[in-house]
């Protein structure tokens, strides 16, 4: 029997209350004025774990929940954290994702990835105004600080054995 259903469906709902603590304590532990996307990161190392086929679910339901709470534009989350998961979906192996180069280029290329595909989708129904100072003053520390977090839980994700061809 499967266990990856369930499992998964309690990874959405959780994904819900891990977007109300990403908006409610998120602006308490900013640096430099940048929150952490905990919902990104999490969708990236949910990928690397499990694959791109439940990282794109997780993002779908993550960015969900993230416009429910954040106010933002409804699906524009969805979108991007989707477009995160294609680059991170490569390092949906065992030998690899234990490589530290892995959740080290994971992070930064899907910051960078959901960064540019979320300003893109503001800029494109008129609400990205500030797109170059987005850019050039929050986009590297969010580099930094996602990165940093996925470099943090990595060693925990490497003891997650890899579970191909289940569910």
């Amino acid at each position: 029997m499967s266990y990856r259903g369930p499992l998964l469906a309690l990874a959405v709902l959780g994904m819900g209350l891990v977007s109300l603590l990403q908006s409610v304590v998120g602006p308490q532990i900013s640096l430099l004025g940048v929150r952490p996307d905990l919902i990104l990161v999490i969708v990236l190392a949910w990928t690397l774990v499990f694959g791109p086929r439940e990282g794109v679910v997780m993002a779908f339901a993550g960015g969900i929940w993230l416009d429910l709470f954040s106010g933002g534009l409804m699906g524009a989350s969805s979108l991007a954290l989707i477009a995160a998961v294609l680059p991170a979906g490569s390092g949906y192996t065992t030998l690899f994702r234990t490589h530290l180069a892995v959740p080290l280029a994971t992070g930064i290329i899907g910051t960078l990835t959901f960064s540019l595909v979320y300003l893109g989708i503001l800029f494109l129904v008129g609400q990205g105004g500030l797109f170059l100072l987005t850019m050039t003053r929050l986009i590297p520390p969010a580099i930094f600080y996602n990165t940093a977090l996925i470099l943090a839980i990595s060693p925990m994700l490497n003891r997650i054995p890899e579970a191909r061809g289940v569910g």
